[in-house]
């Protein structure tokens, strides 16, 4: 089964599992979505803080250290369970899975991501 270090704790896996491979490919992705007309009723203050904190940038620097937070609680609970081994990959077999999970290539997010908001520097998904 593949499934971070969150779901062996909320699912209660490292309850029933013991032998844990770290192969470090990153967290698992995410979006928050709002209604483009339901956007569009908002006061003039309330998109100006909506479009301050969204698009890729944020998601990444605070959504993404956020999780980063919650993970790394998750593996210390883990790590700290009895009769828990967890192993890691060989640096060199971990570059190989890595290259091969990039089936999409290292430009698909500036490629397959559009803006809504006002500024196109900080993009956000779309339908």
């Amino acid at each position: 089964m593949i499934i971070g270090w969150l779901g062996l704790v909320g699912f209660k896996l490292a309850e029933v599992t013991d032998h844990h491979l770290v192969i470090g490919l990153g967290s698992g992705g995410g979006f928050l979505l709002m209604n483009k007309t339901a956007y569009d009723k908002l006061p003039g203050h309330a998109k100006a803080a909506l479009d301050k904190h969204s698009g890729y940038e944020a998601s990444r620097d605070a959504f993404g250290a956020a999780l980063d937070r919650i993970y790394a609680n998750s593996q210390a609970v883990v790590r700290g369970q009895p009769n828990q081994t967890i192993s890691t990959l060989p640096p060199a077999d971990q570059a190989d899975l890595r290259q091969s999970s990039l089936a999409t290539g290292p430009e698909y997010p500036s490629q397959n991501v559009r803006h809504i908001g006002p500024s196109k520097s900080r993009p956000s998904c779309s339908r």
